[in-house]
């Protein structure tokens, strides 16, 4: 009970440190003298729901091609960032989006001119932190002040300038955005086979005082995802909240007629013949013909369930926020395999309460059915990207991934599996009859391919 109490107090520990410093994780701070890079990996279309790469279009690449280092989640994500935090621009609406636009385009004459945006403001907004260094001078201990710097927001601002000196020379980028007045735009001629166009860039530095812990935050207010969030899961709740009364109140209807019913027949003729529910009252506890399967989903169902509950607790408490791109994505991944433990014991638990003997079918089964149905569908998309897209996820994070279900989660789902046997058998609260009951011919709109499709389509 001791023991007990401690591991309870320690996990309440536990929870109050991440409550106050898993935004902190990660930070990454710069000085006067770091360079902060900008990384721009993806690009989409309206016309289209296949993502690009940066340098599908015709644009100058760069003399060497920079790859960041990135973790699985982020790998599969895909964005334009500064320090983990996407850009925002604001529209002409005045609203914010993520992400930057190639151009535009304007009708006049009754044609469509199109222009390109060539110039780009970067505002980075930083906050300021001093801290105490210490200094080994002359083996005596010296305290010194420096400023510390780390990114809490960043906006794109968008712009197209033309500039007619340019003949594929290099010239100061500058003065070609000088030389270019304020209503002359860079227009894209279609057909045309060489245009020289000059891109530049201006970077503009803002002090903050938005905490590194709520830089997050303009993101989530500005794309509403807050709303929708809890308008979605409020939506849910009621909807299965008013279910299960509907549900509730028949089958309290449903049980209050029968046990009238019972009251109202003698003792032999109870014994001669069983009404309503007493039908089913030694048929629930049947093994199925496919007794395998019912634990394999149920274990699986059960896996499926608690990622669910992991996700929607990190939500509703704000550990989504991405300190570092990916790594919610990532993490949630990781808890998936890690979580094979849990199908596998309920998967062996119930397979042997039905009476199974194949232990080892039912495991292989739970580690290989569920994830190669994920798999197989994860690949068709992946080889439709590499078709008409270039954001497929590589042979090399299909390799990672294929490693951690081969390599991770199916070892963990035979420990699971083990422990799983090792433990008694359920039993029924009631025992079930020898002779399974005869069940009449269904109607036509009762039949289980009529109920399947019914049921898809609600």
């Amino acid at each position: 009970m001791v023991k007990l109490k401690k591991l309870v107090i320690l996990a309440i520990l536990i929870q109050i440190y991440f409550a106050f410093e898993v935004s902190k994780l990660g930070v990454k701070y710069y000085n006067q003298t770091s360079e902060i890079n900008v990384y721009a990996n993806e690009l989409t279309s309206q016309k289209t729901q296949l993502p690009f790469d940066y340098f599908y279009l015709n644009f100058c690449p760069t003399e060497k091609k920079i790859v960041q280092d990135e973790n699985l989640g982020s790998l599969i994500l895909g964005d334009v960032v500064i320090d983990n935090l996407p850009n925002l621009f604001e529209n002409l609406e005045g609203n914010f989006e993520v992400g930057v636009p190639l151009g535009y385009y304007e009708k006049e004459d009754g044609k469509k001119k199109y222009y390109l945006y060539n110039h780009l403001t970067f505002t980075i907004k930083y906050h300021k932190k001093a801290v105490q260094q210490q200094n080994l001078k002359k083996n005596e201990k010296q305290q010194e002040q420096i400023q510390q710097y780390y990114v809490v927001e960043f906006f794109v601002d968008p712009e197209s300038s033309y500039t007619n000196n340019i003949d594929g020379q290099i010239i100061p980028a500058c003065e070609l955005y000088n030389e270019s007045p304020d209503n002359l735009k860079q227009e894209i001629n279609v057909g045309e086979d060489d245009t020289y166009i000059a891109f530049t860039y201006d970077i503009v530095f803002e002090e903050s005082d938005i905490d590194y812990t709520t830089r997050w935050d303009i993101y989530k207010k500005t794309l509403g995802e807050d709303e929708i969030h809890w308008f979605s899961l409020m939506n849910s709740m009621l909807i299965i909240l008013f279910l299960t009364i509907i549900l509730g109140q028949v089958l309290k209807r449903t049980l209050s007629r029968d046990i009238q019913r019972y009251s109202q027949v003698d003792q032999q003729e109870d014994l001669q013949q069983d009404l309503g529910w007493k039908q089913l009252q030694r048929e629930v506890f049947r093994s199925p013909k496919r007794a395998i399967f019912m634990s394999t989903f149920t274990g699986v169902g059960i896996q499926i369930f608690c990622m669910t509950f992991i996700t929607l607790t990190f939500t509703v408490i704000g550990i989504d926020q991405e300190t570092v791109r990916g790594s919610f994505l990532n993490s949630l991944i990781i808890c998936y395999v890690f979580m094979g433990t849990v199908s596998g014991y309920w998967s062996a638990r119930i397979y042997k309460m039905l009476g199974g003997v194949y232990w080892l079918r039912s495991t292989l089964l739970v580690s290989l059915l569920y994830p190669s149905i994920v798999f197989g569908i994860l690949f068709a998309v992946d080889f439709l990207l590499s078709l008409e897209g270039s954001m497929s996820m590589g042979f090399v994070v299909i390799i990672e991934l294929i490693t951690l279900w081969l390599g991770v989660s199916t070892p963990l789902v035979f420990i699971g599996a083990f422990f799983g046997f090792r433990r008694e058998k359920i039993e029924n609260p009631c025992s079930v009859n020898p002779v399974p009951n005869y069940i009449p011919p269904q109607p036509w709109y009762l039949q289980k391919k009529v109920i399947y499709i019914v049921g898809d389509l609600c």
